[in-house]
């Protein structure tokens, strides 16, 4: 009888020891019941077929499976697509056709003076359509940063009337300063965040802050020409929202000077007088809009001194 008990626990050794340790689970079970994170995990070969397989175990010091995970699987960086300069190549194509055709040579106001009549006359039969070149034409002039805003401001509340022209030049220059602030974002933005260095950063999250009044600032003075204001919040990461809204409210005021100037251009342009910009505008409309933008910056000045009264 012992010799068979003996013959028996050889030939089954491991369960008569699971048996002595209070267990009567197979081994396999055992293992998996006292390892409970332990996934096999089959993974084919080349051919398809089932080659092994492969143990994901998280680490008792660890409570995230993904740590593990992102470990394991290296990250590839993205590589970077050429086809983001394309909006800036057409921007320069558009810059050297407008001059290397002449362009420049018709949208001036000594062109705007010899067919007047013939562009009140269109205006008139034609309003929709007019109206939908003009604002094609300014917003185009905005994305290739061509310098005939001022005259095509002008023409505009000349053909269009004061309320009607302020009305198309704002939506035309809000749509190119758009174009451009895109075409300007997706080419250069991310080689200026890995060139600039730390310092960037830091201006970027002080003109993050009060982004919207900094903005509403830049466009009201006339101190700052308007593609530059296009460009830098595009390197200053500013939203697109903000940038479309701060734009459009922005240059309403300066718009409304254009456009009311340009509706008192008849007797002007019936003349053979010299026409200047600088004789248009006066010191006190300088002076009105600089209040208007000293403005914008009072709920930053505000601000400021709230959270400083906070802190006491």
């Amino acid at each position: 009888m012992r010799n068979a008990r003996a013959c028996h626990h050889g030939r089954h050794p491991g369960r008569h020891h699971g048996r002595l340790n209070g267990s009567d689970r197979p081994p396999a079970l055992h293992h998996r019941l006292n390892h409970p994170f332990t996934m096999p995990r089959h993974h084919n070969g080349p051919k398809g077929g089932a080659t092994g397989h492969a143990i994901v175990t998280t680490d008792p010091r660890r409570n995230d499976m993904s740590e593990i995970a992102e470990e394991s699987t290296p990250q590839k960086a993205s590589p970077k697509s050429p086809w983001r300069f394309a909006p800036l190549v057409l921007i320069v194509a558009g810059f050297a056709a407008f001059f290397v055709f002449g362009l420049n040579e018709h949208v001036s106001f000594d062109s705007l003076r010899e067919h007047r009549q013939w562009l009140v006359e269109t205006v008139a039969k034609y309003h929709l359509v007019t109206a939908a070149v003009f604002v094609a034409i300014y917003a185009l002039s905005v994305v290739f940063f061509l310098p005939i805003a001022t005259i095509v401001s002008l023409a505009g509340g000349f053909l269009f009337g004061p309320i009607l022209g302020t009305i198309y030049i704002v939506i035309a220059a809000t749509l190119g300063g758009t174009g451009a602030f895109l075409a300007t974002k997706t080419a250069f933005e991310d080689i200026l965040r890995e060139k600039a260095g730390p310092w960037l950063g830091r201006l970027r999250e002080g003109f993050h802050d009060n982004e919207m009044n900094y903005l509403l600032f830049l466009r009201l003075v006339p101190v700052f020409p308007f593609f530059v204001i296009n460009i830098v919040p595009a390197f200053l990461g500013v939203s697109l929202r903000t940038f479309v809204i701060a734009t459009f409210f922005g240059i309403i005021p300066g718009s409304a000077v254009y456009a009311f100037l340009g509706a008192g251009l008849g007797e002007l342009l019936a003349s053979d007088a010299e026409f200047t910009v600088e004789g248009l505008i006066s010191p006190e409309l300088l002076v009105g809009l600089a209040g208007l933008a000293v403005l914008s910056l009072a709920p930053v000045v505000l601000k400021k001194f709230g959270a400083k009264s906070v802190d006491r």
